[in-house]
């Protein structure tokens, strides 16, 4: 017997075959704008940082898209970012651009695409990932929010240590073990989209810190 998932399926590539590719585009738009401004809207207000999202590639029909880099800072462009990702791969449900929320299987990245860098005497990103913790209640938010993540599967990351200016090279660089979260077996993919940032921004923030030994951090 053919699934109730995939009736609706080809019910939606007939209605794409029958728009002339506009209902195609559209649901793309919709991922490539609307997916990225809701996602730098939460990390804003999740992290209370600066943050930039990059370019969004999208390929509809694989359930796949990349986002080539998100940064969040505490200062302006011309000081390293406190963290960036780079090369995320989604793999996401292609029903779900047309029936929110946006079902998220898998958020991944390859080593050493994640940088974190350590200025001055060390303690912004220290700061960071206490504040992210202190404003972090998963049993006061459980509403779905706009999308639900499954799984985070990220690989290790770097640490760089040294100025604070952007185009200076680190003096040192100490790698940090990948971050790994099940939201689901976890329980929060049902909490708000700004939740799940949270949660996976204290994970990656925690790894960078535990691999440390920079003596003001620790």
């Amino acid at each position: 017997m053919i699934s109730s998932k995939t009736l609706v399926f080809w019910a939606l590539f007939l209605i794409i075959l029958i728009g002339g590719g506009a209902t195609l585009t559209t649901l793309i738009w919709q991922f490539k704008n609307g997916f990225a401004e809701r996602l730098q809207h939460d990390m804003a207000k999740t992290s209370l940082m600066k943050t930039s999202v990059g370019e969004v590639d999208v390929f509809f029909w694989s359930g796949l898209a990349n986002i080539s880099e998100i940064t969040f800072s505490d200062r302006d462009k011309t000081v390293k970012p406190l963290l960036a990702v780079r090369n995320l791969q989604i793999s996401f449900d292609p029903l779900s651009l047309a029936f929110s929320p946006l079902i998220i299987e898998t958020i991944k990245s390859s080593d050493t695409q994640i940088v974190a860098n350590i200025t001055g005497d060390g303690s912004r990103l220290l700061t960071w990932n206490k504040s992210l913790k202190d404003s972090f209640h998963p049993e006061e938010f459980k509403n779905s929010g706009q999308y639900r993540i499954s799984t985070l599967d990220l690989g290790s990351g770097v640490m760089a240590i040294g100025p604070n200016n952007l185009n200076a090279s680190p003096i040192r660089t100490i790698p940090f073990p990948k971050s790994y979260i099940d939201m689901k077996a976890e329980g929060l993919t049902e909490l708000s989209s700004e939740n799940q940032v949270r949660r996976i921004l204290i994970e990656i923030t925690d790894q960078a810190l535990n691999a440390t030994s920079y003596s003001l951090i620790k």
